[in-house]
């Protein structure tokens, strides 16, 4: 996934996350897995994604601002010596109809190579990183099931982990900002809003509750970027390295508070910018609706983010960390869980397997 700017030095490395909402930096040094220290971090809002769902193109002009942006970037990864990276796109740029554009400028003008990534693949480096987090901190017992769910602007990842492995996995194209947008101003300010928002959301993630209907589930963690309106609407402070535990009726009383307001009421109470209040609606019902299906009594909220499963992904592959190797496992779990719902030989699978890993 890295690219190389000029020369190699082992331990440091950069991770360039160009999202829907915002592009962010990541600066590490490390010598492993278990040693990875963050020494510089920097981001700045966009709003790409409403260009795109709107008009299916990123203009020009935000083509320029990203790249007077990644311009910066390029002059702190120097002041740091810094030199190997990775620059990854999500779901903006990859529904861009003029996403070859994008890139070329973006190479042209700032020398910077761009690697668009596949939703699987996002969701997969998030779970990296929270999946870290959580061990390292033992928030997972051996004989947890943990449902971590990813809510980004463009999408939905849900990701099942049971008895060491990845059990079930859904991605689907419902992000809070696809959500907002499949209702024009006029809807979002009806009366009925908050009950039309329900039934559209409920339709749509059906087939996750049919699947996960058998599944105990002990934990939830919700991760994304929308995560901060629930921290500023609930008042969770604290550093962003931090996790914070929120219990279901917490959420409910919140959610009680909020689900009759309108975006001027919400902006005013909570001090939300009016995109913030906006997004905010969409984020609680989602929330909830995720939450009454799990029927967990409290939420994990971690403040990780896709561009530190970057950042792990890169310090386990460069040293050839043992850790990979477990994460792997969780993957080939996950292909076996899929083959027997599709009813797969799996002596035959596992023969083949074997000699696959052979050769």
């Amino acid at each position: 996934m890295g690219k190389k700017l000029s020369g190699r030095k082992a331990n440091r490395f950069a991770a360039i996350h160009l999202g829907s909402e915002k592009i962010c930096l990541q600066v590490i040094e490390f010598t492993g897995v278990a040693d990875i220290k963050i020494i510089e971090e920097a981001e700045r809002e966009v709003f790409l994604a409403e260009e795109t769902f709107r008009t299916g193109r990123i203009s020009f002009d935000s083509v320029n601002e990203i790249c007077d942006l990644l311009k910066g970037f390029k002059r702190l990864l120097a002041e740091y010596d810094v030199n190997d990276y990775s620059l990854v796109a999500t779901t903006a740029v990859r529904e861009a109809a003029n996403q070859n554009f994008i890139i070329d400028q973006i190479r042209v003008r700032t020398g910077f190579d761009v690697k668009v990534i596949d939703m699987p693949q996002e969701v997969y480096l998030v779970y990296m990183a929270l999946w870290r987090a959580m061990t390292e901190q033992n928030l997972i017992r051996q004989d947890d099931s943990v449902l971590f769910v990813d809510i980004s602007s463009g999408g939905l990842g849900i990701t099942l982990y049971r008895d060491d492995c990845i059990c079930y996995q859904q991605n689907i194209h419902l992000g809070i900002l696809r959500i907002k947008e499949s209702f024009d101003r006029v809807q979002r300010d009806a009366i009925g809003f908050g009950r039309a928002l329900t039934e559209y959301i409920g339709s749509n993630i059906q087939p996750i509750k049919d699947s996960l209907g058998s599944h105990t589930i002990n934990q939830l963690v919700l991760s994304g970027w929308e995560t901060r309106l629930l921290f500023k609407v609930m008042g969770i402070t604290g550093n962003r390295r931090q996790w914070a535990l929120v219990a279901k009726s917490d959420f409910s009383d919140m959610y009680n508070r909020v689900r009759n307001l309108n975006i001027s009421q919400l902006s005013r109470k909570y001090k939300l910018t009016a995109d913030e209040a906006e997004m905010a609606i969409p984020t609680f019902v989602l929330y909830r609706q995720i939450i009454e299906m799990t029927g967990v009594k409290s939420i994990f909220v971690p403040r990780t983010s896709m561009i530190d499963g970057i950042c792990l992904f890169h310090a386990a592959r460069f040293t050839d960390d043992p850790w990979l190797g477990g994460i792997e496992r969780h993957i080939i779990g996950m292909a076996h869980t899929i083959g027997s719902k599709y009813c797969y030989d799996q002596t035959h699978a596992t023969f083949v397997e074997q000699m696959a890993t052979l050769i």
